[in-house]
């Protein structure tokens, strides 16, 4: 969706002009107006607006950076759609990306690269803190600004536990010159695949060179899996060595082997810049990192060594600070020695004093809650050092504790325990004959990924509908593993979105389906604390899901606040069942059913108990039904209403003959109580309407 400058989107954001295209998304910078700053507006390409995985991977990155508030960490102000526009409101970061730096002055002195990469270790920290991977670590996605600010960008293919997981085969692959070996293998990513990416762009900014290339893209992948990583300081000999191990220990091809976490990668790299010696911090406007020199003002050459040589020393020196060192040994050793028995005793001491003891009761397969309990009560800690998962235990009981022995133990002892997270299998659903948009709805609170994996043109199918999926629906596999889908991409069926009913009338949610190229289903009442009278509740296809036209959407109206046990039901509520003898009413569509309000026709009506009043006679209104046939134009079709019967079968109401152009056909109906009334066309059953009269 190319935009126009000057132009203004959701009467806000006005376009300043274009400062960046990439594969999915057109980017600019325009002018917030509602608070007079410059913010950088990032739009899906019209190709892909249309396109549901490409729609679910654009969302990703607001909804992945929402929840992130770090100095290092590009901000997610807002987001939205206004007719085909859908785009993402971000912070604004003047400067140039990492990559261009790379192009204009690679390789970095140590120096620079590691105040770089400290500021990227932060925001991956923070990131990865929250339960967000980036998947896409590279240079061209990491901003710096003018006054030396690193900040992360672009997480449109993160993975969170808030994200829409449903993405193309491709997709996962992030860019190939920095991908992990376990997402090349189609493997689940984690923190450690982001610290691999993060090796191979510091071996990018010491060498500018990548260390696995290829003429052909596809190759690329196979070369992280199997190829050693060149040595870094043959490209460049000035790399420290404790830098050239990091990155060793970074591109790792096991994640077991790599930093397990930012944070601990973090603590090498401040060794490293401390080995690099101290420096001022950075001019405002300088361009480079702060906490760093400028590159012009960095030291050429080696580190000064700290350490400055002294006049050797004299035999009897040597031998008078031999004697005071061997002494302090000796009497370090008499004093720790002391305290030890000291405390030894004191210990005993104080057992003997309080010598309560309290027998351990059995805490394995408890719930930890109620251990606790019956742990306090006896004056034990319980301690909760680990959590893990368990193909058995269920979540939030005790799987392990310390205190293996039977017996007694001091009060106050502290017993550790390690917690169950429940079962880690996870059950792959049936995926086969819904929209893949759908899918993605059904994974979002699930830790699996549904790739698509290919796609087959049936004009009998509906359109983008998954036809078939590996593994198959039941299979219990671990989280994180891929289900691959096959889709119908074509196919001739037309589709239609599912409107959202919620806090819509009855008439108004009719209104909507059918406008919608829907048809209404089955309409039920329903007690609701919170929804007022008279408005819909929920409904049987969820808002924005698409199916075929003509689907028939259930919803259910409120009928007003739930009663209590403390305000107790009315009994004298009107019998609205209607009499069994009045199943023939309006079977000739005339209207003429005037004799349904005459009182008492049939004494066996009512009631014989004195003790039960007789219920009142319900009144009998006119209601138009909405059922709505899909018809093929020009073509003749005979179309008929049906009442239900209680006994079962039909009792026609009406019929007419009329081609497509001669609809909508009005027909009035009357009754009372609940009707179903049912459509044939061509006395091939279309679809049913539940009619309530007042």
């Amino acid at each position: 969706m190319i935009l126009q400058i000057g132009q203004i989107i959701a009467n806000r954001y006005q376009i300043q002009e274009q400062i960046g295209a990439g594969g999915m998304s057109i980017v600019y910078r325009a002018l917030d107006t509602n608070l007079q700053r410059d913010v950088t507006f990032k739009v899906l390409r019209e190709e892909y607006a249309a396109d549901p995985a490409f729609i679910a991977r654009f969302g990703i990155e607001a909804r992945a950076v929402a929840n992130l508030n770090h100095p290092n960490i590009v901000k997610a102000y807002d987001s939205g759609e206004e007719g085909d526009v859908r785009y993402i409101v971000l912070e604004y970061v003047p400067g140039k990306t990492l990559k261009e730096l790379i192009m204009e002055r690679a390789p970095f002195k140590n120096e620079v690269m590691l105040g770089v990469v400290s500021q990227i270790v932060a925001a991956l920290a923070h990131a990865h803190e929250n339960g967000v991977v980036h998947k896409d670590v590279k240079p061209q996605n990491i901003l710096v600004s003018p006054n030396g600010d690193v900040k992360v960008t672009d997480f449109g293919i993160a993975d969170s536990k808030n994200a829409i997981k449903i993405v193309d085969a491709d997709s996962t692959m992030g860019s190939v010159h920095y991908i992990s070996p376990e997402i090349a293998c189609n493997d689940p990513a984690d923190a450690r695949s982001d610290l691999y990416s993060l090796g191979i762009t510091i071996y990018e900014m010491m060498t500018n060179t990548l260390p696995f290339d290829s003429d052909n893209p596809d190759n690329i992948p196979k070369m992280h899996v199997e190829m050693p990583l060149p040595n870094i300081m043959k490209k460049n000999p000035e790399v420290l060595p404790l830098v050239r191990e990091i990155v060793v220990k970074l591109t790792n091809k096991y994640p077991h082997q790599r930093y397990q976490s930012a944070n601990s990668l973090q603590n090498d790299i401040q060794r490293a810049i401390l080995e690099c010696g101290k420096y001022r911090e950075y001019e405002k406007g300088s361009g480079e990192p702060r906490y760093l020199p400028p590159v012009d003002e960095i030291p050429t050459g080696k580190p000064p060594k700290r350490r400055t040589e002294k006049a050797p020393k004299k035999p009897e020196d040597k031998k008078r600070e031999m004697l005071i060192l061997t002494g302090g040994i000796a009497v370090a050793v008499i004093v720790i020695t002391g305290l030890i028995f000291g405390i030894i005793a004191l210990l005993n001491l104080f057992a003997d004093e309080d010598s309560g003891y309290v027998e351990i009761p059995t805490l394995v397969n408890r719930h930890i809650d109620q251990a606790r309990a019956e742990m306090d009560a006896l004056g034990l800690i319980l301690e909760v050092v680990r959590q893990d998962h368990h193909e058995t235990i269920p979540e939030g009981y005790i799987i392990y504790t310390n205190i293996e022995r039977d017996g007694d133990v001091p009060v106050g002892t502290t017993i550790q325990v390690v917690v169950s997270l429940g079962t880690n299998m996870v059950i792959v659903p049936d995926f086969t004959e819904i929209h893949i948009s759908q899918a993605a709805a059904m994974v979002l609170e699930m830790p699996i990924y549904v790739v698509l994996q290919g796609s087959i043109v049936d004009d009998n199918l509906p359109q983008d509908f998954i036809i078939s999926q590996y593994p198959a629906p039941g299979t219990v596999v671990e989280p994180g593993s891929n289900v691959y889908v096959i889709y119908n991409e074509g196919g001739s069926v037309q589709m239609a979105t599912a409107p959202n009913l919620q806090g819509m009338t009855e008439t108004t949610a009719r209104t909507t389906i059918l406008s919608s190229g829907l048809n209404v289903g089955l309409v039920t009442v329903e007690e609701s604390e919170t929804v007022p009278r008279g408005q819909v509740i929920r409904q049987s296809v969820p808002p924005h899901q698409t199916r075929p036209v003509g689907t028939a959407i259930d919803f259910v109206i409120s009928d007003g606040i739930i009663e209590t046990a403390d305000e107790p039901p009315t009994t004298d509520t009107p019998d609205t069942t209607p009499p069994a003898d009045d199943d023939d009413d309006d079977e000739n569509g005339n209207n003429n059913d005037d004799d349904n309000n005459d009182e008492g026709d049939d004494p066996d009506d009512q009631t014989t108990d004195d003790d039960q009043p007789a219920p009142p006679e319900p009144t009998i209104t006119t209601r138009s039904l909405s059922l709505n046939p899909f018809l093929t134009e020009g073509t003749v079709y005979n179309l008929e209403l049906r009442r239900e019967l209680p006994g079962g079968g039909f009792a026609i109401v009406g019929n007419i003959t009329a081609t497509a152009d001669q609809l909508p056909w009005v027909i009035q109906v009357q009754g009372y109580g609940t009707a179903v009334y049912a459509l044939f066309v061509n006395n091939e059953f279309r679809g049913t309407e539940e009619v309530h009269f007042d």
